[in-house]
């Protein structure tokens, strides 16, 4: 697995969170963590019938997340691959699309296959 870690600016910062709030229609706080799950435009595509079992899908791992770092939850696709969604569904989920490649230019400069994550605390803590 790998690991980056790095500090966003405070204008990509703010401009993050303003893609996402139009994009998910809601509202980020301050003091809220970003948590990110990106499908990149080489993720496993499983056959038309079968869901994918991936971990970041379960009820349960939103929970977790929550418990670790309390915030919101985005679930972006590259909109290079449309039809792979679908083995991601899930009721409890909404998708969006990664319109021009913003969370992926500014988050995932070397793209992976199947998908990538992030987690961003938007406080410095003293």
């Amino acid at each position: 697995m790998r690991q980056r870690e790095g500090k966003l600016t405070t204008v990509e910062l703010a401009g993050l969170r303003q893609y996402l709030n139009q994009a998910n229609n809601e509202k980020i706080k301050d003091d809220e963590f970003i948590i990110i799950n990106y499908i990149t435009s080489y993720p496993v595509i499983e056959p038309q019938e079968t869901l994918s079992s991936w971990s970041i899908l379960n009820k349960s791992f939103y929970n977790k997340a929550q418990k670790l770092a309390p915030g919101k939850m985005f679930y972006i696709y590259n909109q290079q691959q449309p039809n792979a969604i679908y083995s991601y569904k899930r009721k409890h989920i909404k998708w969006f699309s990664d319109k021009d490649n913003y969370v992926l230019k500014l988050l995932f400069p070397a793209e992976a296959n199947y998908g990538n994550a992030a987690v961003i605390r938007q406080t410095v803590l003293l």
